[in-house]
């Protein structure tokens, strides 16, 4: 497998686990802080489908082209301010784009407009799409950037870009769609996210900031990283915030989250049996809050956990020609102390089946309930849970006509010792890089570490071939660290030579020594790994699989669990 990794001094680093290497072609003397990489994207493929050229973004307004695998740098031109995000449009918006567009258009008209003469789209060039923190906006072609080596600048008024535009500032965090690469979703502190067409250049929705809190207070919205769920559908996306939150927005039924979740806070998953069937017998309070679980370490509270990326697993049903929608997805989230959440995100039919199936478990005699009914009883649970002691924010809910949500914490992965920029998925597998100068590669399926590589220099960025998606490599593909001979087997078996020897006290009292030493060593790494129990089970097939919070243990990548309500 390989990867590109970029640091935080402007390092671009190729990684290759069949043998453990790094390579790099950039000279030492360019680094600086003010390079850090924040966002890459491929830029080129050749007739074979293989990428040949890539493009990357950094703290100081450069974007600068790079050829694959050389890392030979081609040419680089600077943004006004902070280079938040780089993705290429060109031939992206395909056959299958058109057809899920034109679909989507006959149900939502406003979200959709009319894209018929658009020069954006009508462009065969290769056009990258770069936004800078202070919301400018600049699409180029790369081609015509390659013919300038030196480019120096671009003239934001239209001289050297293909289109340009001023945004909402400050950003950010920005998403985009990966059929339809006109559509764009950009946010910034307190900035709710604002979905944004570049091919037409309209402002199609604007989100709302979250609910006031219990008292009254105005909520914060520090966004830090967004990111479409395409899997439930094209107009679904997941904010992540600086206080450990998660909020999910559907562009189709209101402006106000539909969903959110906090991974320091057990109430906002609430997805018992006992607490969604038994809601009206005790109302959430301060009592209540001791009696619930948290999923991670009480070290660190929300005020303290930045939820910096968030990402989802690739849309298989995009190989296969065919955009179809699922009741689920997978989502993975990164923080700033190390840890990344596997959580999954529940909806449709496949959440109203759940949650009837754990109402009738309560009730003497069971009777069928209707959709409507479930969703009414989903809603009313979940608006109890809130304490105006504790200055609680309520629970937000869909309309009573729309998909409600659920978020359940499946999977903690705490390799990292310190934040997490960016983590990447194929699939199979989970790269993630860090400050500990760390790359490591997970398993999904099996939530292990298979590969852990020091790379010298705090990395923030990755870029992961598309043709390595959803392939599966043998363990000789991930090369493991040689670790040395131990030295306490040479001390034992020296202490048995010794045992024939004329200085018989001296050799028993040596081989006592070390028999203590084995004894308090094996002592030391004797842990006992079943912390809690988890309540995780939604599967992408049935209803059956969902099990409640008293059923399964699921371990992490580091031994590890995380407890579900």
């Amino acid at each position: 497998m390989k990867y590109v990794i970029g640091g935080s001094t402007g390092l671009i680093k190729l990684v290759e686990t069949v043998n453990r290497s790094t390579e790099r072609q950039s000279s030492l003397d360019e680094q600086s802080l003010e390079r850090r990489v924040n966002s890459m994207c491929w830029s080129n493929v050749n007739s074979h489908g293989e990428e040949t050229e890539f493009a990357v973004g950094m703290d100081n307004g450069t974007v600068e082209l790079y050829a694959y695998p050389s890392l030979e740098k081609m040419a680089s031109f600077r943004m006004p301010s902070k280079c938040v995000h780089i993705h290429m449009i060109g031939n992206h918006f395909d056959t299958l784009g058109k057809s899920v567009y034109q679909k989507r258009a006959s149900e939502h008209p406003g979200l959709y407009p009319d894209l018929t003469g658009s020069s954006l789209l009508s462009n065969a060039g290769r056009l990258l799409c770069c936004i800078s923190q202070c919301g400018t906006c600049i699409i180029v072609d790369c081609d015509q950037l390659l013919q300038k080596m030196d480019a120096g600048s671009i003239l934001v008024d239209g001289g050297d870009s293909v289109m340009s535009y001023k945004l909402r500032a400050p950003v950010s965090a920005v998403a985009y769609h990966s059929l339809m690469t006109n559509r764009i979703v950009i946010g910034g502190p307190d900035k709710p996210p604002m979905l944004f067409d570049l091919a037409s250049g309209q402002v199609l929705w604007t989100g709302k900031l979250p609910h006031q809190s219990l008292l009254g207070l105005q909520s914060h919205l520090d966004v830090q990283s967004i990111c479409f769920l395409e899997e439930i559908g094209p107009d679904i996306v997941a904010v992540s915030t600086s206080d450990s939150s998660i909020y999910i927005y559907d562009v189709t039924c209101q402006r106000k989250p539909v969903y959110d979740v906090n991974v320091c806070d057990g109430r906002s998953r609430c997805i018992s049996a006992r607490k969604l069937a038994l809601h009206h017998i005790k109302e959430y309070n301060t009592e209540r809050r001791k009696e619930i679980r948290q999923s991670v370490t009480e070290n660190y509270s929300f005020e303290s956990r930045n939820i910096v990326k968030l990402i989802t697993k690739p849309h298989r049903m995009l190989e296969e020609g065919v955009y179809e929608t699922k009741d689920v997805c997978d989502l993975f989230a990164s923080d700033n102390v190390g840890t990344i959440y596997h959580l999954r995100v529940v909806t449709g039919d496949l959440l109203v089946n759940f949650i009837r199936k754990k109402i009738c478990k309560y009730q003497a005699e069971p009777r069928e309930i209707s959709r409507e009914q479930v969703i009414d009883h989903l809603i009313a649970a979940r608006k109890r849970f809130g304490s105006a002691s504790a200055n609680d924010k309520p629970l937000h809910c869909a309309p009573r006509d729309a998909n409600q949500y659920i978020c359940e914490l499946r999977a903690c992965y705490t390799n990292h010792s310190g934040a997490i920029p960016d983590i990447a998925c194929l699939g199979h597998y989970l790269i993630s890089v860090g400050l500990d100068r760390y790359t490591s590669i997970f398993s999904v399926a099996t939530r292990k570490r298979l590969f852990h590589l020091y790379c010298n220099q705090k990395q923030t960025c990755i870029l992961a071939s598309k043709s390595q998606m959803f392939q599966e490599y043998g363990m000789d593909e991930f090369k493991q660290l040689e670790v040395p001979s131990v030295k306490r087997a040479r001390v034992a078996e020296g202490n048995n030579d010794m045992n024939g020897t004329e200085d018989d006290m001296n050799s028993e009292d040596n081989e006592g020594s070390f028999d203590n030493d084995m004894s308090t060593d094996d002592n030391e790494k004797s842990v006992d790994s079943d912390e809690d129990d988890m309540s995780s089970g939604i599967d992408d097939g049935s209803v059956d699989d969902l099990t409640d919070d008293d059923t399964a243990d699921e371990d992490n990548g580091s031994g590890h669990t995380s407890d579900e309500d």
